[in-house]
């Protein structure tokens, strides 16, 4: 693969940083990149750096074995380390399936001094653990402190499409607008930044497993111009951690002496991250976690993330705040429908039972016991399975049949 031509271009009212993506061992035809915001914006991009395009194009590389990654320009030594040492730990958690490539790429014998003061910020989409990373910054953090956030990055083009079709643009703009009420309420400048650096390779196992951590750390380096140190806010928990494509042992790779990617909050549970917003009334009011994009709304309410965060707010007696999801009451008919898929989801949920009950909620904690019941059961028929088949090779291969063990 071939990163060249990278510059910056004004276009149609907006300002964007903009590369060649060529690639050169896989059948896969070569794209623009961009990385683009409102024309306003136009000192807040990086100028001409290609950091964003290398770290945003490294795991798309990998995955579909480009032998090197060949760069127009120079790039920071810290960051060419990085990028070794986030390949590798890919590949391991591939079973090294996953082989890493070669980095192509002078580097910098100087830092690069595009900031122009040390300034923190963090994606924001309006899910649960971005306003908790900022809730806790706003917390701890004295508004003087250069770690005090005062940027929130709002993407389009991850979960949101950048096609400016109707409906992704319906989606944006109440999206937008109830984080709006957020960053009034915080006086953090909000940032809208548009991509189409997820078009390398839009699968959802590639995106979830590997890559969408790197995406959101090129645009935090799209935006260097401005900001110096940017969070990503954990999706799993110390006690939960498991290969994905938001990791503290891979975002922290990502860094560069000009931009610091840090991996924000692996220490607290899901629920604790919840009982932190409970206090926060226009977090709750604007929360957005669905799953399902549901026309007019921010969650629909009924899909399992939407249950599960009725749950955690019904275990701190709050369903009454829960203004943001389309039905905010919860039946035990609501929660029996859902259907666990990951250790992680049945960790989320039995931290609730203990709150359910002790609120006042034992119908709801009843159910949740029921689900994860469910679970164990799907869990054990699984292994099992493979049990059986495995103990019924070692008796044909060692002559074990008919013994215990």
């Amino acid at each position: 693969m071939k990163i060249e031509d990278v510059g910056v271009e004004t276009k149609d009212g907006w300002s964007q940083l903009v590369a060649k993506v060529v690639w050169e061992d896989s059948d896969r035809p070569s794209r623009k990149i961009f990385y683009r915001t409102a024309a306003e914006g136009a000192d807040y991009l990086s100028c001409g750096d290609p950091h964003p395009f290398v770290v945003g194009s490294l795991v798309p590389a990998v995955v579909h074995a480009e032998a090197r990654l060949a760069v127009e320009g120079r790039i920071c030594p810290e960051l060419a380390n990085g990028l070794n040492d986030a390949m590798h730990w890919l590949s391991c958690w591939s079973g090294f399936k996953i082989k890493p490539l070669k980095v192509e790429a002078e580097v910098r014998e100087k830092a690069q001094s595009c900031n122009k003061e040390q300034r923190s910020g963090s994606f924001i989409s309006g899910g649960v653990d971005s306003m908790f990373s900022l809730r806790m910054n706003q917390l701890h953090v004295p508004p003087s402190h250069p770690h005090s956030i005062k940027d929130g990055i709002f993407v389009r083009g991850f979960d949101i499409g950048y096609n400016e079709d109707d409906a992704q643009d319906e989606i944006y703009k109440r999206a937008f607008a109830a984080l709006s009420d957020v960053i009034a309420d915080t006086n953090v400048n909000m940032i809208p930044l548009q991509t189409n650096i997820r078009h390398l390779d839009s699968g959802i196992p590639i995106w979830v497993y590997q890559f969408h951590g790197a995406a959101l750390a090129s645009a935090a380096h799209a935006l260097c111009a401005r900001l110096s140190r940017v969070s990503i806010a954990s999706t799993y928990d110390i006690n939960n951690l498991k290969p994905w494509g938001s990791h503290p042992l891979l975002d922290t790779n990502y860094s560069s002496h000009e931009c610091r990617i840090l991996h924000d909050g692996v220490r607290f549970s899901r629920f604790d991250k919840v009982r932190v917003l409970a206090d926060w009334d226009v977090g709750i009011r604007n929360l957005r976690v669905c799953t399902q994009r549901p026309a007019g709304s921010l969650n629909c309410g009924r899909c399992e993330k939407c249950v599960r965060t009725l749950l955690e707010l019904a275990a701190l007696n709050m369903l009454d705040k829960a203004t943001c999801f389309d039905e905010s009451d919860l039946t035990s008919e609501d929660v029996d429908r859902i259907v666990l898929d990951s250790d992680y989801q049945a960790a989320c949920y039995e931290e609730l039972v203990e709150p359910l009950e002790k609120c006042g909620r034992g119908d709801l904690a009843g159910t949740v016991r029921k689900l994860l019941a469910r679970w164990r059961r799907k869990k054990w028929l699984r292994k099992g399975w493979k049990y059986q088949v495995l103990r019924s090779l070692r008796d044909v291969i060692y002559g074990h049949k008919g013994r215990s063990g």
